[in-house]
């Protein structure tokens, strides 16, 4: 099994008034005015697309330094992804508009942070470990009861028999007649099992989760501080040609889901979507070398440098 963790794109100190999902395919690839408004507006609850993009005529301002630095970084992440066969993977946008900054206060209402409470894991572990070593007790000493039970009531039977003759009383040798005559009488309450626990074994677990949810941070934590696309206030200043911050925008960006193969599920959604698209390049399901083309070259066409 593999684990691959990935850490948010966006910071949790920035509200984001714009999110964008981009793939560099136009079929299809738009979030109506309805669902728009729906959600809120832009800075809502919705991911735009590549139609949507373009229809805002949003560009990413970089300068020539960035821009050459994104678009040299991409081509080399996009090179391995083409080589590893995957495909349909975007550039997520998120842009913070510098002058409204966090005056909406958005990313109370859409982001969350959970740390765990090592004290209420530890608590509940342990109480785990003694409900399942109690029942077990139990259950083994319930069945142990009535196997005993169950060899006196065999030994009675045979003793009061017509056709067998009584036995002599239990002498100081016959020690497993001496305990069955103390076998206490049969509890006829159910056994303790996986499927009917024990009652009143231990009071209940707690109904509070394991887990906490503290306040979001106040910044951005230091090690992106060292990234080069994040160290910018968590992300990438608007600059303009001379390479100087112009007070606009600030982005966040990263390549996510980077995991799909074109294999036969998403060459079956090619050939289906080819049907009755009017340009067959245009849909996200093609190919990851014509993915890889497409996905760079709208790119590129999306930085203003």
């Amino acid at each position: 099994i593999a684990f691959v963790v990935m850490g948010n794109v966006f910071p949790p100190d920035k509200d984001v008034h714009a999110t964008y999902d981009l793939k560099g395919s136009t079929a299809g690839r738009v979030v109506s005015d309805a669902e728009i408004a729906a959600a809120g507006g832009p800075s809502g609850n919705v991911v735009l697309k590549d139609l949507n993009w373009l229809r805002a005529g949003h560009r990413l301002r970089l300068g020539p330094r960035k821009a050459r630095l994104l678009l040299d970084q991409l081509a080399l992440d996009v090179a391995f992804l083409r080589a590893n066969g995957i495909m349909d993977y975007s550039l997520l946008v998120g842009c913070h508009d510098l002058p409204t900054s966090n005056l909406r206060n958005i990313r109370a209402a859409t982001l969350a942070v959970f740390e765990p409470n090592i004290a209420n894991i530890t608590m509940n572990a342990r109480q785990r470990r003694r409900r399942a070593t109690s029942s077990s007790s139990m259950s083994s000493a319930s069945i142990a009861s009535i196997s005993s039970a169950d060899r006196a009531a065999t030994r009675l039977s045979l003793s009061h028999s017509a056709s067998v003759p009584a036995l002599p009383p239990a002498s100081a040798d016959d020690e497993p007649a001496r305990a069955a005559a103390a076998v206490p009488p049969v509890d006829d309450r159910p056994i303790a099992t996986a499927a009917t626990p024990p009652t009143s074994v231990l009071p209940p677990l707690p109904a509070t989760s394991s887990l906490s949810a503290p306040r979001l941070p106040a910044s951005q934590p230091p090690e992106r501080t060292r990234a080069r696309f994040y160290r910018e206030l968590g992300g990438l200043l608007a600059t303009d040609a001379r390479d100087l911050p112009d007070g606009s925008e600030l982005y966040f960006l990263g390549v996510i889901d980077i995991f799909t193969r074109y294999g036969p599920a998403k060459r079956a959604e090619h050939a289906w979507k080819s049907l009755f698209a009017a340009d067959p390049r245009a849909i996200s399901a093609v190919n990851p070398a014509a993915y890889a083309d497409r996905f760079l070259r709208f790119v590129q066409g999306a930085v203003d440098s």
